[in-house]
């Protein structure tokens, strides 16, 4: 790779790097410590703060996630302004590569739920 300025551009140079040993995996915990929304006619606005922690030393960092967004509901009578909160949820098991810190998460992220079920929903098998 070679540099103009701030552009780069492909020499045409390559080279094979081998792996000879991974940086193996570690432990870590994940929970939402705490969560805040509002609405008001369709706005809607919510606040959460989500901690990463490492599992085998107690190390952790917090994380701030804020959205805004547009919604239609049914309205409510006498009842102008919704929203909710919740308090510190439970523990998260999961791993990730051994180089990483509890302050080295960032960027676009996923939070889901596995969720077990049986399929089709009148059967028994599961999926």
């Amino acid at each position: 790779m070679s540099h103009k300025w701030f552009f780069q551009y492909d020499t045409g140079q390559y080279f094979d790097i081998v792996v000879t040993q991974t940086p193996g995996v570690k432990a870590f915990r994940i929970r939402e410590k705490l969560d805040a929304s509002i609405s008001y006619g369709i706005a809607q606005g919510e606040n959460a703060i989500f901690e990463i922690q490492d599992a085998a030393t107690g190390k952790s960092a917090s994380y701030v996630f804020s959205g805004l967004g547009f919604g239609i509901s049914p309205p409510i009578p006498k009842v102008p302004v919704g929203g909710s909160a919740s308090t510190a949820g439970p523990w998260n098991d999961f791993v990730a590569p051994g180089f990483l810190d509890p302050e080295d998460f960032e960027g676009d992220a996923s939070i889901q739920t596995p969720v077990r079920r049986t399929w089709p929903l009148w059967g028994s098998k599961t999926c």
